[in-house]
């Protein structure tokens, strides 16, 4: 199927790369940024490169990959859909509920596709997690802790991290929507969350004016807790998750690509290690979408449940910002 990637950053290099992996073909890519247009014209499998997403849409492309800031996402996606396209975005889905419910709907008209990319859903130890957590390993789980922290500029080293969407507050950047991936994750353990409690700002140095760290507390409807810990300042990489249940401990540490195990009712404890790369993740998501297109699998994650997790997330703004507990709205899922 032909594909067009919409921005040529990071993000979107590496969707073309690995759909080019996969033997897909027919590529174009459209980036405002006339640098990116002559880098992205270089590189292998790129048909035609674009300044305007207008301009590359009358081409009649049957796939948009969205890896443009968050801001965007949901006017590109729209456009998108109505040129007849199906669609790929990076998460989140957006940074406010505007617009969310008719991008939806209007891909469920045109029977269009729409899948959101949390890529952990494809990290072999977190898939693990869920077995186990899904077997009962360790009993009923009473309460969940995660962190995910990293010092911003490190992310991508080879470019100014203040002029990255990421430092944004108006283009959708920041620690709680882009590392709203915890969120995810936690959902996809736990079931939905009732309510939160959040802390969302700016502590650091940092020259940003999107947040830099968001700390939630999350109530579940099956009475289950859980803390959320996301920053963009520290120094040493963490990203690990942990889980207290009526028969153990059950900690995952991505990074180190293990999963330890505390029984209580034996005294013993087990590790699993894994040997998964980063891509990988990125690969099993181009891979599972375009199992998606060919009506072989439903969507792992799809719009309505991304929508889902951005609505935690912003119940969590608003939760700073009231400094009050919030009820989050039930979105639904498809």
């Amino acid at each position: 199927m032909s594909t067009l990637i919409v921005g040529g950053g990071s993000v979107g290099k590496r969707h073309l790369r690995n759909l080019i992996t996969l033997g897909e073909t027919g590529f174009g890519v459209v980036d405002t940024r006339a640098d990116r247009r002559d880098e992205l014209a270089r590189e292998p499998g790129v048909d035609r490169v674009y300044a305007d997403l207008p301009t590359a849409l009358r081409d009649g492309y049957e796939v948009v990959v969205v890896g443009a800031p968050t801001a965007f996402h949901i006017d590109i996606g729209r456009r998108a859909i109505a040129a007849g396209a199906h669609v790929l975005m990076e998460k989140p889905l957006s940074h406010t509920m505007d617009g969310v419910a008719e991008l939806i709907a209007e891909a469920d008209r045109a029977a269009r596709r729409l899948m959101v990319g949390y890529t952990y859903r494809f990290w072999p130890p977190l898939q693990r997690v869920k077995e186990r957590l899904d077997a009962g390993d360790i009993g009923q789980v009473y309460f969940a802790n995660v962190v995910f922290s990293q010092y911003l500029p490190d992310w991508h080293p080879w470019e100014d991290y203040r002029t990255w969407f990421m430092s944004s507050g108006a283009e959708g950047g920041g620690a709680l929507l882009d590392e709203s991936h915890t969120i995810d994750m936690i959902r996809w353990f736990l079931g939905e969350v009732d309510s939160v409690v959040c802390e969302v700002g700016n502590v650091s140095t940092l020259e940003m004016t999107a947040d830099d760290f968001a700390r939630l507390f999350l109530t579940f409807e099956s009475g289950a807790r859980a803390t959320l810990h996301m920053d963009v300042f520290g120094r040493c990489p963490q990203r690990w998750l942990e889980f207290l249940g009526a028969h153990g401990n059950l900690r995952c540490d991505i990074n180190r690509n293990e999963i330890t195990v505390f029984d209580a009712r034996t005294g013993e404890t087990a590790t699993e290690r894994f040997t998964c790369e980063r891509n990988e993740m990125f690969v099993e998501e181009v891979r599972h979408f375009l199992a998606v297109l060919r009506g072989a699998v439903p969507p792992i994650v799809s719009a309505a449940d991304a929508a889902q997790t951005l609505a935690v997330a912003l119940a969590g703004a608003q939760s700073s910002e009231q400094g009050a507990r919030v009820t989050v709205t039930r979105i639904g899922r498809s």
